[in-house]
């Protein structure tokens, strides 16, 4: 990655949005230019009937072209909201930062990982679904997010379709044995042809669905492969430290030098005193950047657009178009009610096809609006409990100087978990479907076992079996440090300073002693007696005769052998 350049502007995503913008603007120009075409087609009629002055004879010719008109203006609209919409969806697509989003409900990866059940799969408990999964396929529970709102709608479009049709037969029947004119003219031989062309698009846009149903269901059950492994550390240090020693060690598995994705719980220092016991628990989820993964689009997809133009196309050119018998029909004359009847079930056909055909779109906007990633997840679960015990360093039995920490003791049971997460956004719970759905929460749709789910693992457990061969470490004591070798090196040279004292005995004689103790313990690097080890007696101290001790002069007992001073003395 080139230095200096975010990286956002460096990750490019493929636009499975182009095809649903391609449509839409060939879609909206079509219907803009047919739009145009009857409005003025329909400015010339409505002239001309003003200029005859029929309008008010004629109030069904006047009230159909002007249903025409506002049907018109509403596909004009249309059309420009369809042409700046897909010419948004066609530019290439560039990964904003922080995309995909981290999944941070940690109870769902746990019960992904400890149950391997992924929530994005749902068992059907009431409406259409329950049907498909008894009577079309048991892998219906097996339907990701957007495959199974597209594959509910249609269960709903097929049983409402089939319960228009069971109305619209019993209906004809009963018509067509009434003994009067209306049932002669709703089954006229103009309304027959209509009827049929109507129930021939339906029927063939329910076949596609309940094709698409079949072609939209997976496979199988999805992969739910994780690598485990189980260590148990008896005598271990602070657990605390585990986690970012992981998180320091995966750096090397990270995707375009992108940041990992950590999220901690527990795994907190333990703070109290000596003999403080307790339970210990953590939990790590490291992510490695999510990559995107282009994934097969289904034919259905494909079928969707085509059946969505197509519907959406034929029903706005019947609502726009007005039959040239309404011109010739007045109230006034006899037999006026079957142009009527057709026109008006001609427009509500048309409004029917507009609607399937929006329904098609949507429901190809919502496949290709899928996005999928692949990332590596390792989780690292910790419990056990822990113990406190306080050590020193630097005093034996007589020495003067000591240094001491409380340290943690702890027994744990480390589980760790690697694999790829397959997750996908989708577009399903968008306030704005048509935007890219990079954003949009993710779903666990899969788990499987690759080289890097072995090599994460190994990276874990190399940490935990170093964290358990290491033992309590005195993490606030370094044996070798410098401080710890100046307090060695003072108790070793005050022992000499003492037994030198010794050596000379009386009181009297100790300057020149005092003078070789000072040079010991300063080149011990030790302190002077003008600091804080007095190690000559003056005027104010005295020298114990047992143990060569300085004490005060006034002192009647040792306070280092308790050895009793002759009062006299």
């Amino acid at each position: 990655m080139t230095e200096g350049t975010p990286f956002a502007r460096t990750i490019e995503t493929r636009n499975p949005l182009v095809p649903y913008g391609l449509t839409k603007v060939a879609l909206g120009i079509v219907l803009a230019g047919v739009a145009v075409i009857g409005l003025a087609r329909l400015q010339g009629l409505m002239r001309r009937e003003l200029v005859l002055g029929r309008f008010v004879v004629d109030l069904v010719y006047a009230a159909a072209l002007g249903l025409a008109t506002l049907a018109c203006l509403y596909w004009c609209i249309w059309a420009c909201k369809a042409v700046v919409s897909g010419l948004r969806r066609i530019p290439r697509l560039i990964t904003p930062p922080g995309a995909p989003r981290s999944i941070e409900d940690a109870e769902l990866l746990r019960k992904t990982f400890l149950t391997r059940f992924m929530p994005a799969y749902e068992m059907p408990s009431s409406g259409p679904l329950v049907l498909a999964h008894r009577y079309l396929s048991g892998r219906v529970p097996f339907l990701t997010r957007p495959a199974r709102a597209v594959v509910e709608d249609d269960i709903r479009f097929v049983r409402r379709l089939v319960t228009w049709a069971l109305l619209l037969g019993g209906g004809a029947f009963v018509l067509s044995v009434l003994p009067i004119p209306v049932g002669d003219v709703l089954i006229s031989n103009s309304l027959w042809p209509l009827g049929l062309g109507f129930l021939v698009v339906i029927g063939a846009a329910a076949a596609l669905k309940i094709l698409s149903m079949v072609a939209l269901l997976p496979a199988g059950a999805p992969s739910t492969d994780v690598l485990e492994s189980i260590r148990t550390v008896r005598g271990g240090g602070d657990p605390s430290i585990l986690a970012p020693d992981i998180e320091r060690e995966m750096l090397s598995e990270r995707v375009l030098e992108l940041p990992n994705r950590v999220m901690r719980l527990g795994f907190q220092p333990i703070l109290g005193g000596v003999e403080d016991t307790g339970r210990v628990a953590g939990e790590l989820f490291l992510e490695t950047q999510p990559e995107p993964r282009p994934h097969l689009l289904p034919l259905v997809r494909w079928g969707y657009l085509a059946a969505g133009a197509a519907l959406t196309g034929l029903g706005a050119a019947v609502t726009m178009r007005v039959p040239s018998d309404l011109a010739t029909l007045s109230l006034l004359r006899t037999g006026g009610l079957e142009p009527v009847a057709t026109y008006g079930l001609l427009f509500l056909a048309g409004v029917v096809c507009a609607r399937t055909g929006m329904g098609f779109l949507r429901h190809a906007l919502l496949l290709l609006n899928t996005f999928r990633f692949t990332s590596m997840l390792t989780y690292v679960q910790v419990e056990g409990t822990y113990g406190r015990t306080e050590v020193k360093a630097g005093r034996a039995i007589t020495d003067s100087f000591e240094t001491s920490n409380v340290v943690l003791r702890s027994d744990c049971q480390m589980r760790v978990y690697a694999a790829e997460l397959l997750t996908e956004t989708d577009a399903v719970q968008q306030d704005h479907p048509e935007e890219a759905a990079l954003m949009s929460p993710r779903s666990v749709i899969g788990l499987s076992v690759v080289d890097r789910s072995h090599r994460a693992l190994a990276i874990a457990e190399g940490v935990i079996d170093q964290f358990g061969k290491a033992g309590v470490v005195l993490r606030g004591i370094d044996v070798g440090a410098d401080a710890v070798q100046d307090i060695a090196n003072t108790n070793l040279a005050f022992h000499q300073a003492k037994a030198l004292a010794g050596q000379r005995g009386a009181a009297g004689a100790l300057g020149a002693p005092a003078a070789a103790e000072e040079r010991l313990l300063v080149g011990a690097g030790g302190t002077s007696s003008a600091g804080r080890l007095p190690t000559t007696p003056g005027e104010d101290t005295k020298v114990c005769p047992d143990c060569a001790e300085t004490v005060k002069a006034k002192a009647r007992k040792c306070r280092f052998c308790g050895f009793v001073f002759d009062p006299s003395g």
